[in-house]
Formats: C-alpha cells, sequence, structure tokens
C-alpha cells in the first residue's frame, strides 16, 4: 500500500501512510545477514514499534561498566573548562587566564549532554556527568563573580562606587 489522501468529514486533507514496509525490509535484511528474525522490529515514524525495537516500558536501564569514550569525552570538556575559568594556567603562558563566556558554552554543552544521555547512561557515567557538571557550574559562578569585581577595580562606577552594589 502507498501513500493516499483521506479527506476526513472536517475537510482536512491527511496522509495514510503504509509502513509495513519498513517491517519487511527489516525481516529481509536481518535474514540476509543470517541473524534470527526477532519478532519486534525498527520503530517507525509515527512511533510505533515494529520488529527489533522492544516496548519503551520493557527497556531496563543500561548494566555494565562506564563506556571509556564518553568519559574521554567528559575528561576533554571538563579540562576545557577548567582552562576557560582558570582553573588550569594556559600551557602556552603559564598564565591562568578566563574565558567567561567559553566556560559557559562549555558547561551548557554538558548540560544538554546531560539532558539528552537521560536514561542512557549507566550510573557511574551519570555520576561522573552529573559531578563534573556541579564543579565547574560552581567554578563559573566564582568566576563571574571575579571578572565582575575586576572590571569595577579598573572601571569603577560613576560616584565613586556608592551605590546598591557597591558592597558585593
Amino acid at each position: 500500500m502507498a501513500m493516499s489522501d483521506e479527506k476526513p468529514s472536517g475537510g482536512e486533507v491527511r496522509k495514510k501512510v503504509d509502513e509495513d514496509w519498513k517491517k519487511k525490509a527489516f525481516q529481509e535484511k536481518t535474514a540476509a545477514a543470517g541473524e534470527p528474525v526477532p519478532e519486534t522490529g525498527p520503530a517507525t515514524e509515527t512511533g510505533k514499534r515494529g520488529v527489533g525495537e522492544p516496548a519503551k516500558n520493557q527497556t531496563a536501564p543500561p548494566a555494565g561498566p562506564p563506556s571509556k569514550p564518553f568519559l574521554n569525552l567528559l575528561t576533554s570538556l571538563g579540562t576545557q573548562a577548567a582552562f576557560q575559568l582558570g582553573m588550569e594556567p594556559n600551557p602556552y603562558t603559564g598564565r591562568a587566564e578566563i574565558d567567561i563566556e567559553g566556560a559557559r558554552f562549555t558547561i551548557d554543552t554538558l548540560d544538554i549532554l546531560k539532558a539528552k544521555t537521560a536514561g542512557n547512561l549507566v550510573p557511574d557515567e551519570t555520576r561522573a556527568l552529573e559531578g563534573l557538571l556541579h564543579e565547574l557550574q560552581i567554578a563559573y559562578v566564582e568566576a563571574a563573580r571575579a571578572v565582575q569585581q575586576a572590571m569595577l577595580k579598573r572601571n569603577p562606577p560613576p560616584g565613586g562606587g556608592q551605590g546598591p552594589l557597591s558592597n558585593r
């Protein structure tokens, strides 16, 4: 069955798509590879379960040791953020330098990674990601305050710093 147009009583046009071809293609591919054909299959665009895909409520959380590539990614992003927050000296200049916008971007990237991998990480990976994110967020707040204070010292506000923010 191919795609066809149907008009419900409301007059709007709905496309009816035959998803069965995906199931057949998956079965043929699996059989050609010499693997047993599972009872379920790949997900369809409509979100229905097909051949090879378990029901969403039947999946168990991942188990096993943490993935080395994932931990390496966390280490790389954490190191980058540490340099950006001035926690480590720049290897070229030997001085700690703060790139507050770069640090914010890196921390936001880790936060997106946490959201996108929720439920797909083993407990050790989750703890590593959450711990790193927490440490970097605290360091970011401290670095942002230091940057703000340095800017106020270089460019004091009019009136000699007598204002509601002068004590901060």
